[in-house]
């Protein structure tokens, strides 16, 4: 459903199939639920894909330890956030989202690094094309 989606989509269409599965799977009844659901799902999807579209040489987790200090910081404050607003009711009530359990939070995690899987191998059937362009140019 979301394979013609722009690199600036895909952490949508993660959201969407969240979303979808959260409704499938039982929080059709409690919509806080899925809309907590998706939300984890989107802000951990869009931190990975960040991540591994750093570089387009060579895969998001064959970094090493990152350079990028912006970054390191820039994460920590987002997952640092997430985890206040999920884990502190009065916060969590005020964006109108609801505690989850471990099935959903483990759904939520599986989805995005899906999101980050599909990335990496869309950059890996692109390498070989852009080698060739590379070598093409030195010529």
């Amino acid at each position: 459903a979301c394979q013609g989606a722009s690199s600036s989509g895909r952490p949508l269409c993660s959201g969407l199939l969240a979303l979808l599965a959260a409704l499938h799977g039982g929080l059709r009844e409690h919509a806080d639920a899925a809309r907590t659901a998706t939300f984890l799902t989107l802000v951990l999807a869009n931190l990975g894909l960040i991540l591994v579209n750093r570089s387009w040489g060579r895969a998001g987790w064959r970094r090493g330890r990152s350079r990028n200090r912006a970054f390191r910081w820039g994460s920590m404050a987002v997952l640092a956030l997430l985890a206040l607003v999920l884990g502190t009711a009065p916060v969590r009530a005020l964006f109108g989202f609801a505690p989850l359990d471990g099935a959903t939070l483990l759904l939520c995690l599986l989805t995005a690094g899906a999101a980050v899987l599909w990335f990496e191998l869309v950059k890996a059937a692109d390498l070989v094309p852009r080698a060739r362009l590379m070598q093409r140019r030195e010529k």
